[in-house]
């Protein structure tokens, strides 16, 4: 005030009947100088837009030093966080980063007024230009949407779609304009969704955001999401069988950084149940049709039973190809990057589950279909425990008898309890024929003596046995000649993986 308006209103004194209160409850004094100069004074006042009756010295000192505070808190505010983006409710903190005596200062209010109502910047154009060289924020509500774009056309330039995962985050690195680090990018793709954010009123910010390719419908996003996330898969895993708790996980490179900690197994179950509750209802409306429809084309399995028996028979079908018979180790599992089976099969448990199959299959006659029985009888699988066992006996007892009768040729004998040593396994040396070679013999002899394996329950096996000088254990014996093996007894060994 002192610099605009004339000496002579340094000395004004407010004279008496001068004051009235303005609307709104502010005491407005009028000041009125003294001297010839008045006119003079009146003039330089207007001549830079303010008036020249409106000027209270304390009042303009208190307002100046507000000023000052705002102003040193926004540079600070700049410097700290490299924009004037402030929001409403901040507050200067109290640490070492801001001056002690701006501590606890709303700031966050001070520039919500500035912008709503010109707090300290009204008729004061100098001031306006000091803010707008400061890169103050006038409408917060643009600016944001301008960081939203930004952060957007660089998203689709790495990804190469705009199908921002919700909990995506912009990192604080190139190729990211720095106007857009720390972004939480995928809260507010979802709110521009649901609530339209920055667009509500603004149809050409819409247009841009068309012109993007952003999708707007936030239910085609994530089946979209769901239907790429299953074509990753399945160029890993070789099938679409995703397991009920598998997570995309964050650490591995085959997947895109937006579809990480994703629960894709979760997912599925939701789909498969989906169509089994509108297909009790009758409800499938045009476009769940036609999601159904892409999830048909891509090969997804609706039933998860039945798409892990296809799985098993399939690859039991390739286990045949590959040796030329189905008697698999219980311990069998199908080798990483084998180039006799495909690459779905690589690391199943084949073994296990082939186990796992024929216990439940005898009380479960429905777990296969007649399709899937047709083929496993036709390479030769016994799905009966029971006719597995003989199929296990008819191969290792005769390997047993003819072992026994070389090695008590070779030994002169058998051993005290009339076996053979539990350790024994046959040699390659002269006399052992050679489809004997690495018979692990005497833990095969153990079995049969101790558990009555490879026998069937059977008498005539039994003395055939004995013939050649095994001898068993009397309970074993009993058990087997009475026709009352135990479980364990006539329970069909491992065969041997090929």
């Amino acid at each position: 005030v002192a610099k605009l308006a004339h000496p002579a209103a340094r000395a004004a004194t407010v004279a008496p009947g001068w004051c009235r209160p303005r609307p709104g409850g502010v005491r407005v004094v009028r000041v009125q100088p003294e001297g010839p100069d008045v006119k003079k004074w009146e003039r330089g006042a207007s001549s830079v837009g303010m008036n020249p009756y409106s000027m209270d010295r304390p009042q303009r000192k208190q307002s100046e030093e507000k000023w000052m505070k705002v102003w040193e808190s926004l540079v600070r505010y700049k410097k700290l966080y490299g924009n004037l983006v402030i929001p409403h409710g901040f507050v200067v903190p109290q640490n070492d980063q801001w001056p002690s005596h701006l501590w606890d200062f709303g700031l966050g209010q001070r520039v919500r007024n500035i912008r709503s109502i010109g707090l300290y910047v009204k008729n004061d154009p100098f001031r306006i230009e000091m803010l707008n060289d400061l890169g103050f924020v006038w409408d917060d509500n643009e600016w944001r949407f301008k960081q939203t774009v930004q952060a957007l056309k660089t998203y689709k330039r790495i990804y190469g779609n705009l199908s921002v995962n919700v909990a995506f985050t912009v990192p604080e690195e190139e190729p990211w304009p720095e106007m857009t680090w720390g972004v939480n990018l995928g809260e507010r793709v979802h709110n521009i969704r649901a609530h339209d954010l920055h667009i509500k009123n603004y149809p050409e910010r819409k247009k841009v955001l068309d012109q993007l390719g952003f999708v707007w419908s936030d239910e085609l996003w994530r089946f979209s999401h769901f239907v790429q996330a299953l074509k990753i898969y399945k160029e890993i895993h070789g099938n679409m069988l995703v397991p009920r708790s598998f997570v995309i996980p964050f650490d591995d490179p085959r997947w895109p950084r937006a579809f990480r900690g994703v629960r894709l197994g979760e997912r599925v179950l939701r789909w498969r149940r989906k169509k089994r509750d509108d297909n009790k209802e009758l409800r499938v409306g045009l476009q769940l049709a036609k999601q159904r429809k892409e999830l048909n084309d891509i090969g997804f399995p609706w039933s998860g039973r039945k798409a892990l028996m296809e799985k098993l028979v399939s690859c039991i079908e390739a286990f045949h190809s590959v040796y030329g018979h189905t008697k698999i180790h219980y311990r069998y599992t199908i080798p990483e990057g084998s180039e006799d089976y495909p690459k779905q099969f690589w690391g199943m448990p084949l073994g296990e589950r082939q186990r796992r199959l024929r216990v439940r299959w005898q009380s479960n006659k429905r777990l296969l279909s007649p399709e899937h029985v047709k083929r496993l009888r036709a390479v030769g699988f016994g799905l009966d425990i029971v006719s597995n066992a003989k199929v296990v006996s008819n191969e290792h007892l005769p390997k047993i008898l003819e072992g026994s009768r070389i090695y008590a040729e070779k030994e002169g004998n058998f051993s005290r309890s009339g076996g053979i040593p539990k350790a024994f396994v046959v040699p390659n040396e002269t006399g052992w024929p050679p489809d004997l070679v690495g018979y692990n013999l005497g833990v095969r002899v153990h079995r049969m003596r101790y558990r009555g394996c490879y026998l069937n329950n059977d008498p005539d096996k039994l003395r055939l046995v004995e013939n050649i000088g095994i001898r068993f254990p009397k309970a074993v014996a009993g058990r087997i000649l009475n026709g009352t093996s135990s479980s364990s007894s006539s329970s069909p060994p491992p065969a041997r993986p090929p």
